[in-house]
């Protein structure tokens, strides 16, 4: 059978359906990235930070440090 319209399409045909398959998945993997790149970045901007969380804990800290260093004065005072 001499090459002709029919064994091109047919090739044709064979191609367009790899690829159409392949760009599927592609377009499946990029899907999947960008919803996992989504999740993470509203994670990042809704948590409480955590600077405000230890920023509260050092000034009940220093409140407790002033009253010790209070009463050692008083202390050592009376000593």
């Amino acid at each position: 059978m001499p090459y002709g319209v029919g064994s091109n399409n047919m090739g044709g045909d064979i191609m367009q359906t790899a690829t159409g398959h392949f760009f599927g998945y592609e377009w499946d993997i990029v899907i999947i990235l960008l919803v996992i790149i989504i999740i993470m970045l509203a994670y990042l901007i809704f948590k409480k930070p955590s600077s405000d969380i230890e920023l509260a804990k050092i000034e009940k800290d220093t409140v407790e440090i002033k009253e010790t260093v209070k009463e050692l004065k008083k202390k050592w005072d009376e000593i």
